[in-house]
């Protein structure tokens, strides 16, 4: 992938409730990367655009998910976190995982998600987290289930600016792909939100 032209933009964010915590630098956000899907333009549309009105087939599941994998990364945004990655699959030196064997794990939002809230308060073990948290966190984060379940839009592209974009940058030399992503906030567990990036490749 790294020979090709890879020209990226972010159409939508989409948000379970609002960050209230001005003063967290939005670099410091503890994002999870999702190996692309390749889509048609009119895939992409009647799957996610309007997000209000549309939705694509089960977007996350809290206990296991076949086509949203994971990719883990090992960043370091201004001293502000590293992400994670699996030992038998990244030497943490910051590249990419190859999933082509098929190795990346399938999204689990509820475990993602919470494996970063551990993260950010040095919490090694579940048992270690106060029940009454995890509890709200576990009925709160059961009710998303497609892009249209989260209530907040942040900011969003129309489709006709889309279209536009892809118009410009379709030269044949490049792939172009759409991002949509989902901040994920519980103000109980960390001052910021967990980012996830959902890349889709327009074919």
């Amino acid at each position: 992938m790294s020979e090709l032209n890879l020209k990226t933009i972010t159409v939508a964010i989409m948000s379970n409730k609002k960050c209230t915590n001005t003063n967290v630098k939005k670099n410091c956000s503890y994002t999870i990367y999702l190996e692309p899907i390749m889509l048609t333009v009119s895939t992409f549309k009647n799957a996610f655009f309007p997000y209000n009105y549309y939705a694509p087939n089960e977007f996350l599941d809290v206990t296991k998910f076949n086509y949203y994998k994971v990719i883990k990364r090992s960043i370091n945004n201004d001293n502000c976190n590293e992400v994670d990655c699996y030992d038998n699959l990244l030497d943490c030196s910051g590249d990419d995982v190859d999933c082509s064997d098929g190795l990346c794990p399938p999204l689990s939002l509820y475990q993602e998600t919470l494996s970063m809230f551990m993260s950010y308060n040095n919490i090694l073990n579940e048992n270690a987290i106060n029940p009454k948290l995890l509890i709200d966190f576990t009925n709160e984060i059961f009710k998303y289930k497609n892009f249209k379940d989260l209530p907040i839009a942040l900011s969003y592209m129309s489709w006709t600016n889309v279209l536009e974009w892809i118009n410009d940058n379709n030269n044949g030399n490049s792939i172009l792909c759409l991002h949509i992503e989902l901040h994920y906030y519980d103000p109980h567990f960390m001052p910021g939100y967990v980012k996830y990036v959902f890349p889709y490749y327009i074919c």
